[in-house]
């Protein structure tokens, strides 16, 4: 069940066996209670995991610090090794038999598919008839001086073979794998990298299981779980369309000059699913904040909205915060 615009046999930030076929029957397990899988079929994932060597590869690897040296790459599913051990397309196809409307970029969603009006992304996605996607209007593309294009959320065929014009795959290796990554890092001392909890498709144990293979500033990988608790100002908001969480929303880690963190409820496009958090992120970039865990309002917002205002307190007399 192909995804529009994505190729889950692509690298992604190590490889796809790590980022996607090691990690999703810990993901299911721990999910489960939304995903709803049925018992055989987490048990049939379990042994197929263990025959795959993966639920040992997590075992050996998913440690705070790794154990030093490079961490072997495993077998990519390919139609060479008859995709024995796909266990990520087969988790996918699963759910889609439980949630015919499922959204692998964040799980919570059900049906009926909701549309949008940037466009279809997965395969399924609803669009109503005479739908326009709204980056497509000639009156937008004027208003923000684009010239006039066809313009698609997700687009294949980015990369292309110049011999024969033929779209095909990134054969790159990925950041963690070549070394840009930690250019990156020991260049800036400055790297954020974060993911929401709701993405199965780059799922977080899978993005921490690739940094335990990167060494920067002089240690391999993360030395502790980064468990510190992810505090976002509370703030008033009046605009229906924009809302975003507040209170205790994830985890972070910081060491050697790279921060990773985790919202819980935010999936792929993590701006967009919890725009308080990832605002947050930015202001630590750019040196406002101290830490993920500052307890203090948004730097660029005035007054006093940290559990001592009338505001809170309206907001808490209906158990609304954390």
């Amino acid at each position: 069940m192909p995804l529009k615009g994505i190729n889950i046999n692509d690298p992604i930030i190590g490889d796809d066996t790590t980022q996607q076929e090691v990690v999703i029957a810990p993901y299911l397990e721990y999910w489960n209670n939304l995903l709803y899988l049925n018992q055989s079929f987490l048990d049939r994932i379990w042994e197929r995991n263990d025959e795959c060597g993966y639920t040992e590869h997590m075992e050996k690897y998913f440690k705070f610090p790794p154990p030093q040296g490079p961490i072997p790459t495993l077998p990519e599913q390919t139609y060479a090794n008859n995709y024995s051990c796909d266990q990520f397309s087969s988790a996918y196809a699963a759910i889609l038999e439980i949630n015919p409307c499922f959204n692998i970029y964040h799980i919570t969603e059900t049906c009926p598919h909701p549309y949008s009006v940037l466009g279809e992304v997965n395969t399924g996605d609803y669009t109503p008839p005479g739908a326009q996607v709204y980056f497509n209007r000639t009156d937008v593309q004027k208003a923000i001086n684009a010239p006039p294009t066809d313009w698609n959320q997700c687009v294949d065929g980015v990369f292309r073979n110049p011999a024969t014009n033929k779209t095909v795959s990134d054969q790159s290796l990925g950041p963690a794998q070549n070394g840009v990554l930690q250019r990156v890092i020991e260049y800036t001392n400055n790297t954020l990298i974060g993911s929401g909890n709701l993405d199965m498709l780059l799922n977080t144990n899978g993005t921490l299981l690739a940094l335990q293979n990167v060494t920067w500033n002089g240690l391999q990988g993360l030395q502790e779980y980064p468990g510190t608790p992810f505090y976002t100002p509370y703030h008033p908001e009046y605009n229906g369309g924009a809302l975003a969480g507040a209170g205790y929303l994830g985890l972070w880690g910081s060491e050697r000059g790279l921060t990773f963190y985790q919202v819980q409820l935010a999936g792929h496009e993590l701006p967009g699913y919890a725009p308080g958090a990832s605002y947050r992120t930015v202001e630590l970039l750019l040196g406002r904040i101290k830490s993920l865990s500052e307890v203090s309002d948004f730097t660029t917002q005035s007054g006093n909205f940290t559990g001592t205002t009338p505001l809170y307190r309206r907001g808490a007399s209906f158990g609304g915060y954390n």
